[in-house]
């Protein structure tokens, strides 16, 4: 059973500055430890999806609902250098940054996968997928950038990012293929699925182990602790999840649910892996400490989505 949910007078010990995007077009940073708005702004998005961050050039990148743009957010001082623009009119579904921060792939509604260059903000080419389908890829770059995995349907693409060839391809005989994430060390996937994850060994091909989750999908949003031991998965694009973000140890034993505020679109682990911030449709934003389960609203932001911890 989740961990019981309880609230504190006293400060949780997590302290990080986070980016929240919201379904309103605006980017929040706040202060998690003083529970403070320290800035929002205005994006050119419409609603907002997903955020991901490139470590080289500080920089955060949005995705909307409403068109195919992508806003890039300077960090330092938080403001908008601009946007990308693919006229798809959906949004951009699921975004991976390229090690030397040059490159930014995206997948969007379609069988194709992105590449814009982030000097020119202009395509640099495309990655057609090798099926199709009905439903859009999430993407996740290998650790040392070489390899994009796509997960498709009831497939996993991996292409070489050299020279943009199909490695190969591996199909599930099961209830699709969603959302992924890779270990560290470049061993492991874990592949969201409705109500359910999978473990697939990159290196065999072959699914090692899955775990039963009350309330996945296969948007659910999954991270993978810094010392690989934990990979935590819940929430859904559209925020209507349980309350509850599973902690599945990466050998699939015994695992934890923690019981969250609100239904969470998104999260992220604390920089010390003690807590969780977790954005919702529903309540904003909040910070829960895994341990003991104590949790607190620490933004009344409406229809929070994503969410991204800043380096400093």
């Amino acid at each position: 059973s989740p961990t019981a949910l309880r609230t504190s007078a006293n400060s949780l010990p997590c302290s990080d500055t986070i980016l929240v995007g919201g379904a309103d077009a605006k980017v929040y940073e706040i202060d998690t430890g003083t529970k403070k708005i320290l800035k929002t702004i205005n994006t050119s998005s419409g609603q907002l999806g997903l955020l991901t961050w490139d470590p080289i050039r500080n920089e955060a990148y949005t995705g909307d609902y409403n068109g195919g743009v992508i806003s890039i957010i300077n960090s330092t001082p938080l403001s908008e250098l601009g946007d990308i623009k693919k006229d798809v009119g959906w949004n951009a579904f699921s975004m991976a940054v390229s090690n030397d921060g040059q490159r930014l792939f995206a997948s969007f509604t379609g069988p194709e996968v992105v590449v814009f260059d982030l000097n020119t903000k202009s395509t640099l080419y495309t990655i057609p997928l090798s099926t199709t389908g009905g439903s859009e890829p999430y993407l996740v770059l290998s650790p040392d950038g070489e390899r994009l995995y796509a997960s498709w349907d009831s497939n996993i693409d991996i292409y070489s990012t050299s020279d943009r060839s199909l490695i190969r391809q591996e199909t599930f005989a099961s209830n699709g293929s969603g959302r992924i994430a890779i270990t560290s060390d470049n061993r492991y996937l874990f592949i969201a699925q409705p109500g359910s994850m999978l473990k697939f060994n990159v290196d065999t091909g072959h699914i090692e182990g899955k775990v039963e989750l009350s309330g996945i999908n296969g948007s659910s949003w999954i991270e993978i602790s810094k010392d690989n031991q934990t990979v935590w998965i819940g929430g859904t694009d559209w925020g209507t999840a349980p309350s509850v973000i599973y902690g599945v140890p990466v050998s699939l034993s015994d695992y934890k649910a923690i019981s969250v505020r609100g239904m969470p679109y998104s999260f992220t682990l604390s920089s010390d892996g003690t807590c969780l911030y977790s954005a919702s449709f529903d309540s904003g934003v909040a910070v829960t400490k895994i341990a003991s389960g104590e949790s607190r609203i620490i933004a009344n932001i409406q229809y929070a989505t994503g969410i991204i911890i800043l380096p400093y």
